[in-house]
């Protein structure tokens, strides 16, 4: 009695296949067994892989703009590198002013003038 012949369910192979030692196989060899997982898991994260790959260009624009651009900052300078606050985690100085961190860079809006704003890098001190 031979077994019947099943159809590989890795997206990429659809191989036909009747070698299989269980019933309950679906894939024709191990490495489709693995590539299907991949594919699976890289689907299921897609819009968290898109949500870090965007934070990631948030903080290297900061940090482009740190290093390059000329100073005082302006509000308009960040609207024109659509910088996306809702990616920023939002706290508040020692003065109570809010900062916007992203990674290991702060904004900070100056409280005398509504267009002017600061970006510095923070740096976390040790407690002893």
């Amino acid at each position: 009695m031979s077994k019947p012949i099943k159809i590989c369910k890795n997206p990429e192979c659809k191989k036909e296949y009747s070698d299989y030692k269980s019933a309950k196989s679906e894939h024709c060899c191990t490495t489709c067994t693995q590539r299907a997982g991949f594919l699976r898991r890289k689907e299921n994260n897609k819009e968290l892989a898109s949500l870090n790959k965007e934070y990631r260009k948030q903080q290297e624009l900061i940090t482009f703009l740190w290093n390059n651009a000329k100073r005082p900052y302006t509000t308009d300078l960040l609207d024109k590198f659509n910088i996306n606050f809702g990616l920023f985690t939002k706290s508040e100085d020692e003065h109570g002013y809010p900062i916007y961190k992203i990674k290991d860079m702060g904004i900070w809006r100056n409280p005398n003038n509504a267009k002017e704003v600061f970006i510095k890098k923070i740096i976390k001190r040790k407690a002893i």
